[in-house]
């Protein structure tokens, strides 16, 4: 059995939490325009849905399509292209970026990974 380290958005809090709130480095993109890849992986149970929001150039809560659970119990990668990332920090408490799990059950995330479109940063 692999053991991963997980974070999921606690439904038990009033009112219940349905985000997972990211930062990126300033150092990796900070307010402005950016080509990227956003890999995260996640585990596969249940029949709901999650998304990717963003702080984009003309947006500071674009979405992405929502991932369908197929409920197969696996680890999972889904990848999404994020054509006009800006990570200006403009988001609630100066996130750039944040999951939405709109799961009637807790989703585990693992791990997310961002990979800049010429491959410098990773």
């Amino acid at each position: 059995m692999v053991k991963r380290e997980v974070d999921y958005p606690d439904h038990t809090t009033t009112p219940p939490s349905y985000y997972i709130y990211l930062d990126v480095n300033n150092a990796f993109v900070n307010a402005e325009p950016t080509e990227l890849w956003v890999t995260v992986e996640y585990y596969d149970g249940g029949a709901d849905r999650w998304r990717l929001d963003y702080d984009s150039v003309d947006e500071p809560y674009l979405s992405t399509t929502p991932v369908v659970l197929q409920n197969t119990g696996q680890w999972k990668r889904h990848t999404f292209y994020l054509p006009d990332a800006y990570f200006g920090g403009r988001q609630n408490f100066s996130f750039t970026l944040f999951l939405e799990v709109n799961c009637r059950y807790s989703q585990a995330i693992a791990v997310v990974h961002l990979e800049e479109m010429t491959g410098q940063h990773q």
